[in-house]
């Protein structure tokens, strides 16, 4: 019986030691791995001095944790001619590339948007404005010959906050701000989403349409 019992004991320390070798192994393997693939940084590097004229330099390293991003991870870079941040990361096809372009409309236009909502529109809180992935059909172009949005048939999705309760002419003032947005930038496809804020509490009221 005692011999039965130290061969199971010796059994169970076997099966043990195999999964730490196996765990060991794997280990092993993906620090290897690792190891000998650059890192984004590194490649975002060569990626920029190869298409970029402008100085621009790796500022660090982003996780994603936004839906709309089309990358899980991408190097943060700063381009001095225009202090633009945008990101350099591999798409679907494993390809480098860069939303310079996309980055650049959307600080632009968030620049001149803002004035024209705090003129027009009472309780400004936020606002954000992302361009579709199709704008990163720039990648790689230098700053200095890129279009204007006006010119790109670019397609922007806006999100107001507005820290106050609705009112009764607010319909007639959004509208207005979509109309400037088609006649401002050529804009002809998009959306825009406008919510309410009371208190730092989301209203149950929001207004949202087609640009």
């Amino acid at each position: 019986m005692k011999i039965r019992k130290d061969n199971i004991i010796n059994y169970i320390i076997a099966i043990i030691f195999i999964i730490l070798a196996i765990v060991l192994v794997v280990q092993l393997s993906i620090n290897s791995n690792s190891e000998s693939k650059p890192s984004i940084k590194e490649e975002a590097q060569g990626y920029l001095k190869e298409k970029f004229a402008a100085d621009t330099k790796v500022v660090g390293i982003y996780h994603a944790s936004l839906e709309y991003q089309p990358f899980e991870t991408a190097a943060r870079v700063v381009n001095s001619y225009d202090h633009v941040q945008f990101y350099v990361y591999k798409d679907r096809d494993n390809k480098l590339v860069d939303t310079y372009i996309s980055s650049k409309w959307e600080q632009e236009l968030t620049r001149k948007l803002k004035p024209y909502i705090q003129e027009h529109i009472k309780g400004y809180e936020s606002l954000f404005v992302h361009f579709d992935e199709n704008s990163n059909r720039y990648s790689g172009v230098i700053p200095k010959m890129l279009p204007s949005i006006k010119d790109s048939k670019a397609i922007p999705s806006i999100r107001l906050e507005l820290d106050r309760k609705p009112e009764t002419n607010d319909e007639q003032r959004f509208e207005e701000l979509v109309n400037y947005l088609r006649d401002e930038y050529n804009f002809t496809d998009g959306d825009i989403k406008i919510t309410y804020f009371k208190d730092s509490v989301p209203l149950d009221k929001v207004w949202q349409s087609d640009i």
